[in-house]
């Protein structure tokens, strides 16, 4: 799939979560999705799920190069990493 021209590292997210990601929720994502998804969609999960907080607001939006810098990867891999975990139901 072709990175959009606004998918950059300037562009911006805000975390929010959906429920609560227990011990055996994380163990359960990384035994059946990492072999999905690989390694740096499931270090993208986890590293999102870290910093999500019970309540987002606007002042906690992020710019993706925060993730670029904390993954040590490039626009590409980043974003090959979002549609993977879209694809398999983990990030919208």
């Amino acid at each position: 799939m072709q990175r959009p021209d606004t998918f950059s590292p300037q562009a911006g997210f805000v975390l929010t979560k959906a429920g609560h990601l227990s011990d055996f929720d994380e163990k359960v994502a990384i035994s059946l999705y990492q072999p999905l998804i690989g390694p740096i969609a499931m270090a993208l999960y986890l590293s999102l799920w870290q910093e999500v907080k019970d309540r987002a607001l606007v002042t906690d939006r992020r710019l993706q190069l925060w993730l670029l810098d904390l993954l040590d990867i490039d626009i590409d891999q980043l974003f090959n990493a979002r549609v993977k975990l879209e694809a398999v139901g983990l990030l919208r």
